[in-house]
């Protein structure tokens, strides 16, 4: 990718993706962030012994983009509106072509028929929800898009596991009940 957008793949999405969506600030890489003086949530992780929170610190991972997006709830907001829209951001500026989209969420590989182009199908509400979710020491995130109704969820959390039996997924299904 990087040889046919002739930049990096951060500068890439910079110019390409986050800038026209005003994911302001919006980074694979943790060092922009941390000298841009942007605002960057602390990955904790739960302590028995002492039963608090303690700061992991802020990490990356090395093999960007694998993982590590970071944005602001707005700019996260800006991009699932624009995914709701068919590629067109809120300003009215096409992002991603219509038919990039449908290719992003449908089957991508005759191996698992959830599985798309970095998303995946969930049987949430009878299927056709696709997202979108992560985790790491500290992080867990979750993105689910409902096209057919104009819906959202989004689940992020700075801790690890604290209370047994907590999961993200709960938490989705129990949104999507809601």
């Amino acid at each position: 990718m990087e040889e046919i957008g002739k930049s990096s793949f951060e500068q890439f999405t910079q110019t390409n993706i986050f800038k026209p969506l005003g994911m302001d600030p919006a980074s694979w890489l943790i060092e922009g962030l941390l000298d841009s003086g942007a605002s960057i949530a602390m990955p904790y992780r739960w302590q028995k012994r002492d039963r608090k929170f303690v700061e992991y610190g802020h990490y990356t991972f090395s093999g960007a983009p694998d993982g590590g997006l970071r944005t602001s709830v707005d700019g996260l907001g800006a991009f699932v509106k624009m995914v709701l829209n068919d590629g067109v951001s809120t300003s009215g500026r096409r992002i991603l072509k219509a038919s990039a989209l449908k290719k992003m969420l449908r089957q991508a590989t005759p191996v698992e028929d959830w599985q798309g182009l970095g998303w995946y199908e969930s049987e949430v509400d009878g299927g056709g929800v696709w997202g979108h979710g992560g985790a790491e020491q500290g992080v867990s995130t979750m993105l689910m898009v409902d096209r057919r109704r104009g819906l959202a969820v989004v689940v992020l959390t700075n801790g690890d596991d604290a209370f047994e039996g907590d999961d993200d997924y709960e938490m989705l299904d129990m949104f999507w009940d809601w």
